[in-house]
């Protein structure tokens, strides 16, 4: 309950050493009179009527503490990150990866029309000696000639037809793959509203701010107890030796 002399004086130290801090009148409890005329029963009850009957000087001030809170909503927060985060990566390898067959089935169907304009080339080369063989010439020979471009015209056809049902296949497996993303992520953020709703409250907190009433009791205590011919420390003593 006690610091030192300078404390109960209400001193403080300065630049020059300590300063005392003016005097504050005492209040006039049971005894007062006696206690400056020296009675030791008068002073004693003094004393312990000014360090029991000392004013409540303490202050509350409330506020919200919001720590659980916050703590629970930062851990969902990161938790919802991360999933989403892979979403997003899920999207976005569905759309490389829809890149990539796009690529890879334009070079398919480039190779299947070269092959067609190659060996139809070589059938075109090959026909005057196979119909010169078979004795065919006139109409039919010219027959021969536009069957190898029809030939032709349906391999290339068929490249296409290929290329674009791949195609579309491969769309469509991104577009599966685009809904399932987007579908997790509508899902991630009501989950994530849901379980934000469920935080915890910010707990009301009151708190007590202490008051001078001690010391300022002690102060005036030991300055009427100097007045009736003590020094501080007896003063301060006397007040401790009573148990305050």
């Amino acid at each position: 309950m006690y610091d030192d002399v300078a404390f109960a004086r209400g001193w403080k130290r300065g630049g020059n050493g300590l300063k005392e801090r003016p005097q504050k009148t005492a209040a006039r409890g049971p005894g007062y009179g006696a206690a400056t005329a020296g009675t030791e029963l008068a002073k004693g009850a003094y004393v312990d009527y000014n360090m029991t009957h000392i004013p409540d000087t303490s202050s509350t001030r409330t506020f919200y503490d919001t720590s659980e809170r916050d703590s629970y909503l930062s851990a969902l927060q990161a938790q919802m990150s991360a999933q989403q985060a892979a979403y997003d990566n899920m999207l976005s390898l569905a759309r490389q990866q829809y890149g990539e067959q796009q690529k890879q089935l334009a070079l398919e169907r480039e190779n299947m029309k070269r092959n067609a304009y190659v060996a139809s080339q070589v059938a075109e080369t090959n026909l005057p000696l196979e119909l010169a063989a078979g004795g065919i010439n006139g109409g039919l020979a010219e027959t021969s000639r536009v069957k190898l471009k029809t030939a032709l015209g349906r391999s290339l056809a068929d490249a296409d037809l290929l290329y674009n049902d791949k195609v579309g296949d491969a769309y469509q497996n991104y577009l599966k793959a685009k809904a399932g993303a987007q579908s997790g992520l509508g899902n991630l953020a009501a989950s994530f509203a849901g379980a934000a709703a469920r935080a915890p409250k910010p707990r009301k907190v009151t708190q007590t701010i202490p008051g001078n009433g001690y010391k300022n009791a002690l102060f005036n205590t030991m300055d009427k107890l100097i007045s009736a011919g003590m020094t501080e420390q007896q003063a301060l003593d006397y007040i401790k030796g009573r148990g305050y």
